[in-house]
């Protein structure tokens, strides 16, 4: 549990922002961080075009309010609240850059390799952007008025429709919602097809082999999601650090368990992934708190790979309003949450985003020099490679 007088407590002493102030009443908060590089792409190479923040956030958010967190300079942008995390996180900068700290002590041992990242010089370190996407989340879930919902979106999404009271109140009840996928045993993928096998729900969500999507992640704000956020930070600021000489030491939890072994890397995923799994399975030696979980049935995403394991996907006949007594409380919405907030992951491909990943704008991309890896380190002495995870097909 969070304690106000502990060191690593990420908020002790900081002021709550005056965007969460303006946004006091209202039951849902949209979130999202970005640099001003990523801003600046969409100015440069859309600037007047019709679809200049196509396929993002910026899109339009139907009268959502939508909290921006940025780590260098930004200028306004309209139906926005901008928070600089270096003004409500005053040692930001030093732990970004001081190779003392817990982020960097962590890559110095494991070096930048992780499962689903292959990087090299002068490319951007995952953990290091992420890490903003996690303060971000942790600052809004303490900053939030009391049972509202903060609801994180990646730059990659758009609002497609409002939520009805009867969806937000489903949201309202689960103290996080999120995606699962699946990631390996494919015989066992019809479970997630056919969430009507209620009773094969918690054996699937205890088995090691899922792991989240975290580009739409809702909290309810109370004091369950305000530890857990703040342990998720707490993993960048030395945590997985701690666990990465325990695995390299052949500590059994890390290497018997693939829970802990798939995720002990500072990509987002792997980190909530890690903490969400211990927490549904009671695991009180990693991180349990008693969150009252929920997962977003899908049926837009990517008919391949690991996207196919989601619950819902293409598939799903799901039970939609008036709710069914039910499914009120289940654990798997009984609404498509597509259908109201959509994530274009898999589909890279629409406006402002085919400019983002085309490679045309890579120079106004990697802004910071401390998003800017100088030495990969060596594959063959990572972590990913001595836990036996540096090929998983993600």
């Amino acid at each position: 549990p969070s304690d106000p007088n502990d060191p690593w407590n990420s908020l002790v002493n900081l002021r709550r922002h005056p965007c969460f102030v303006r946004y006091e009443d209202y039951p849902v908060i949209l979130i999202t961080s970005f640099p001003y590089s990523w801003y600046h792409t969409m100015e440069v190479y859309l600037k007047d075009q019709p679809n200049q923040y196509e396929a993002t956030i910026l899109e339009g958010t139907l009268g959502y309010p939508l909290i921006v967190f940025h780590e260098d300079d930004m200028p306004e942008i309209p139906n926005t609240c901008l928070v600089d995390l270096r003004l409500v996180f005053p040692w930001l900068l030093d732990e970004l850059t001081n190779p003392q700290s817990g982020i960097n002590r962590y890559y110095n041992l494991s070096t930048f390799f992780d499962p689903c990242h292959y990087p090299k010089v002068g490319t951007t370190s995952v953990g290091h952007t992420l890490f903003m996407k996690v303060l971000a989340i942790n600052y809004a879930v303490h900053a939030a008025r009391e049972g509202s919902v903060v609801f994180w979106v990646d730059t990659d999404v758009t609002v497609r429709k409002v939520m009805p009271q009867p969806v937000v109140s489903w949201l309202m009840e689960h103290d996080i919602s999120y995606i699962p996928f699946y990631t390996d045993h494919e015989s066992e993928l019809n479970l997630y097809q056919w969430p009507s096998k209620r009773s094969s729900r918690k054996v699937l969500m205890e088995n090691d082999h899922w792991r989240l999507e975290t580009g739409l992640f809702a909290f309810t704000v109370n004091a369950r999601t305000k530890q857990f956020t703040a342990k998720a930070v707490s993993m960048y600021r030395g945590g997985m650090y701690d666990l990465a000489k325990a695995c390299f030491r052949g500590a059994s939890f890390c290497l018997q368990q693939d829970r802990v072994r798939y995720n002990v890397f500072l990509n987002d995923i792997f980190v909530f992934s890690l903490l969400v799994q211990s927490d549904f399975r009671g695991d009180v030696s990693f991180f349990h708190v008693g969150l009252k979980h929920g997962v977003f049935a899908m049926d837009e995403l990517p008919a391949w790979g690991s996207w196919n394991a989601v619950w819902g996907n293409h598939m799903y006949e799901g039970v939609f309003p008036p709710i069914d007594a039910a499914y009120k409380h289940d654990i798997v919405s009984y609404f498509y949450i597509g259908e109201y907030i959509f994530h274009f992951f898999g589909y890279h491909n629409r406006g402002a985003l085919a400019v983002q990943f085309s490679g045309v704008a890579d120079h106004v991309t990697n802004g910071n020099e401390w998003r800017k890896i100088r030495d990969p380190g060596d594959r063959t002495k990572s972590l990913s490679r001595f836990l036996g995870v540096d090929n998983l097909n993600y």
